[in-house]
C-alpha cells in the first residue's frame, strides 16, 4: 500500500485502500450532506464497476477507521436519504 494512502490524527496512523483513500475525500468535500448509495457509486467512483453492497462495505471500513483515529466525526445512514460525514462538537 503506497505510504500516501494514510490518515493521521492525533498521533493515530492508518493505511486506506485505494477505494476507501478516493471516497473519504469526497466525503470531506461534502460534510453533513446526505448522498445515496446511487450517487455515491457515480460521483464518488466514477471510474470504477461497484456494487451497492460494496458501498455499505466501504461505510462499515471507514465507520471503523474514525473511531480508531478518534476523529469527533460520524458516518451516518439515513434511511430513504442515505449517508453523511457528520462532524461532531
Amino acid at each position: 500500500m503506497p505510504a500516501g494512502r494514510r490518515v493521521r490524527h492525533q498521533g493515530n496512523d492508518v493505511a486506506l485502500t485505494r477505494r476507501a483513500f478516493q471516497f473519504l475525500p469526497f466525503l470531506l468535500d461534502y460534510p453533513h450532506r446526505c448522498f445515496s448509495t446511487s450517487q455515491i457509486l457515480r460521483q464518488a467512483w466514477p471510474d470504477d464497476a461497484l456494487f451497492p453492497e460494496e458501498v455499505r462495505n466501504y461505510m462499515r471500513r471507514l465507520r471503523k477507521i474514525l473511531d480508531v483515529l478518534a476523529i469527533p466525526a460520524e458516518l451516518v445512514h439515513k434511511t430513504g436519504q442515505g449517508y453523511s460525514l457528520v462532524f461532531r462538537g
